[in-house]
């Protein structure tokens, strides 16, 4: 094992379920819906293709054999490291084609780590599974444009002509990207205060956040073993600028055994409990080997309850979702959800959420590109000699009815301003950090640039069901309080909080 690399804490989840969490089977009415929604049609009757897929996972915590063959990677994982993310994409899989009726070869990959990362892709290059499903992207390990060793790694199967399925992930509110340019005294410019970028910490309960940073910039070699001498360091300030903590590795081309502090990677990672409050992330140029117009730094940023005020908004992809040979899939209903104009993706956007039946429910890339999987393995299973463009095109069918509203505007193509029509606290709590009323085809609505569903729980807001109408999925709200509701017309006198559409204008005053 001595040539085996293990990087224990390198990946971070396209998350839609929380780590280490024992969460609840998922809910047989909400496999339904989503089975409705990605076109997972019944095939009885109709010959098909054997099809094998690969679920490759930082953990698979719970897994029981009905789900798939699990594979252990190289590298022994810790027990208390496991997670459950995997167990949850492999219910989705095979929940759906079970709702298809099709019966495909399930592997259940280990992949937390490079080394089992890398011996899990190797494995389905050389047995050329017909599908891969990677809900995870890397902090590190890419610049950003489909290069890096992890894109490396990931090239092997897609030269075997694997289809690999890839969660765009969720830095869409997490992610600074700016190029590497000198302030005063060698910090990096940065869009904030004191060439910063402002974090903020608001827990909804208890006294602290746990927040994690990755600095990186993109100077990463295809090749694993190779070095970077381009040398950036990350500091994180309270609002005092007394430092919190600091991530000061010595970036090398090449290190030995007896190097303290030191590292082959563009890479400074700081994980710390925050108190509530603001913060302040500065990044210092420890090299003069930078250039501004070639040269760019990336800052992810996540924790339950924190947010990064300076955000850059369409260029969120991670690796291996910005590759241009995989498929990537966000999520429809999660404004979490990472993209990139640049590279026009994510390929497809398809629905996410799921319900547990403890009542808990779940959004993001992850769950997405899982059912996207599912639809994939029923395409191959119909037709095994479907080239990647046609099966693209297929897929595309999802985001063509995910993205179409159940509304539409009442003024001359814009959405008409409206007042909201109660004053009940929980609407007007709802309201106001940047809620936008408007008219609809379909009643009053709320525009807002977050997930109502998260907001509603940021706020400490219940949701109850609708009289036990509908499977959920909507959230609306009355002088009785907010409610989750289903796909008929909405209830008179309630008002629906929606993501604010891609495409929506509102109508001058």
């Amino acid at each position: 094992m001595k040539n085996l690399i293990f990087f224990s804490f390198v990946t971070l989840i396209a998350i839609s379920f929380i780590r280490n969490a024992e969460a609840a089977p998922i809910e047989a009415a909400s496999l339904d819906r989503l089975a409705r929604e990605i076109g997972m049609h019944a095939i009885a009757g109709r010959a098909i293709s054997p099809v094998k897929i690969a679920i490759l996972d930082n953990g698979f915590k719970g897994v029981t054999a009905n789900l798939g063959t699990l594979h252990t990677g190289p590298v022994a994982v810790d027990p208390n490291l496991e997670e459950e993310h995997g167990t949850k994409m492999a219910e989705i899989v095979q929940g759906l084609l079970k709702r298809a009726g099709v019966t495909a070869e399930v592997h259940l990959y280990s992949a937390f780590g490079y080394s089992n990362f890398e011996a899990a892709v190797n494995a389905v290059a050389q047995e050329k599974f017909d599908v891969v499903l990677y809900s995870q992207v890397w902090e590190y390990g890419g610049n950003g444009d489909g290069r890096g060793f992890i894109n490396a790694v990931v090239n092997r199967a897609l030269d075997q002509g694997v289809l690999w399925i890839n969660a765009a992930g969720n830095f869409g509110a997490g992610t600074l990207r700016t190029a590497v340019s000198k302030g005063t005294d060698d910090w990096a410019k940065l869009p904030g205060v004191n060439d910063s970028a402002v974090i903020r910490c608001q827990p909804q309960t208890g006294s602290s956040c746990r927040a994690r940073l990755v600095l990186s910039w993109n100077s990463f070699s295809d090749d694993v073993k190779a070095g970077t001498d381009k040398d950036l360091d990350l500091v994180l300030t309270d609002d005092t600028l007394r430092i919190v903590q600091t991530a000061g590795l010595q970036q090398k081309v090449a290190i030995a055994p007896t190097d303290s502090g030191a590292s082959l990677y563009p890479r400074e990672i700081i994980e710390a409990e925050l108190k509530p409050g603001t913060y302040f992330a500065r990044v210092k140029i420890r090299s003069n080997n930078f250039s501004a117009g070639r040269d760019e730094l990336r800052l992810t940023v996540s924790g339950d309850f924190v947010t990064l005020e300076t955000k850059t908004s369409g260029e969120t992809l991670l690796a291996p979702a910005d590759n241009s040979r995989v498929i990537t899939v966000g999520a429809s209903d999660s404004e979490l959800s990472s993209s990139s104009r640049l590279l026009k993706k994510p390929d497809i956007l398809a629905p996410s959420l799921i319900k547990t039946n403890d009542g808990l429910q779940y959004k993001g890339s992850s769950n997405a590109a899982a059912a996207v999987a599912a639809r994939a393995t029923l395409e191959r299973a119909l037709d095994k000699n479907l080239t990647r463009e046609q099966l693209v095109r297929k897929l595309k069918t999802i985001s063509s009815s995910t993205t179409q509203t159940r509304f539409g505007p009442t003024g001359p193509g814009c959405y008409q301003l409206d007042v909201l029509r109660s004053a009940a606290s929980h609407l007007r709590q709802m309201a106001l950090e940047g809620g936008v009323i408007v008219q609809t085809t379909d009643g009053q609505k709320m525009f807002m640039d977050e997930d109502p569903f998260a907001r509603a729980a940021r706020l400490g807001l219940a949701v109850a069901p609708w009289r036990g109408r509908g499977e959920g999925g909507r959230l609306m709200g009355d002088v009785s309080g907010l409610f989750e509701y289903g796909n008929s017309a909405s209830p008179r006198d309630a008002i629906e909080f929606v993501l604010t559409p891609i495409n929506a204008v509102i109508c001058p005053l």
